[in-house]
């Protein structure tokens, strides 16, 4: 934005050729009025301009110390797995879509562990939770091989 630069030079200019010539005084004093006019307007606009850029600088300074803060909590959101339902139970998936090891209870999301029960004559599979849930082995072993890649996006 023009704050009048070009007419305070011309300004001063014009009163340093008027000094060779006393006749030119009251012309010289209004010129130089004009350049005194022309520089408080350039000061002011100066002093608003130096407070303006003050103030973006210190809310630059915030918003990139809060995008620094954001990026880093995103990237602690991002890194974590997510819990993906197969059906019986839960696994977990990382960003990258690697699966990771392990069924995770459908009800409170912990590792199931697994063991064989004897029930009469014959043993069975299950994974089973420390909350009560459980279940065989072939059934979450045949979610597991039904699941495709929609269940995981």
């Amino acid at each position: 934005m023009d704050i009048g630069f070009s007419v305070i030079y011309n300004g001063i200019k014009d009163a340093i050729s008027l000094t060779k010539d006393a006749n030119s005084l009251p012309v010289l004093r209004e010129r130089m009025a004009l350049v005194q006019d022309q520089l408080r307007v350039a000061e002011k606009k100066y002093s608003e301009l130096e407070a303006e850029n003050s103030d973006l600088l210190r809310e630059n300074r915030i918003l990139r110390k809060e995008k620094i803060e954001l990026e880093d909590r995103l990237n602690k959101l991002d890194a974590s797995p997510l819990f993906v339902d197969i059906g019986p139970c839960f696994i977990k998936k990382e960003k990258s879509g690697r699966i990771l090891d392990g069924f995770y209870c459908p009800k409170c999301r912990t590792i199931l562990e697994f063991d064989t029960f004897w029930t009469g004559e014959h043993s069975e599979g299950r994974y089973y939770c420390r909350c009560g849930f459980s279940h065989p082995y072939d059934v979450i072993m045949k979610a597991m091989k039904n699941c495709t890649t929609e269940n995981f996006s």
